[in-house]
């Protein structure tokens, strides 16, 4: 089964798109809000290459995804 995403309702915030308006809101305050899950997981989704989301094959988004954070964390170490 293909994952999908259904919404009824999006707001932008910023140059972002939120497909839960619920759970989007104004960034927070302190270091620690910053690395809650529920704002540091939409960052992280955000930012990531448009080509990533976009693959519908499952296990080759794993594979993408893998390798984009591997490479990521290879460049800031090196």
């Amino acid at each position: 089964m293909d994952p999908t995403v259904t919404t009824t309702t999006t707001i932008t915030h910023g140059d972002t798109i939120c497909p839960r308006p619920a759970r989007c809101g104004p960034p927070p305050n302190t270091k620690l809000g910053e690395r809650a899950f529920s704002y540091a997981g939409p960052v992280v989704w955000n930012n990531l290459s448009e080509y990533i989301p976009a693959e519908p094959d499952i296990t080759r988004f794993k594979n993408i995804l893998k390798t984009y954070f591997f490479r990521l964390a290879f460049d800031l170490l090196g």
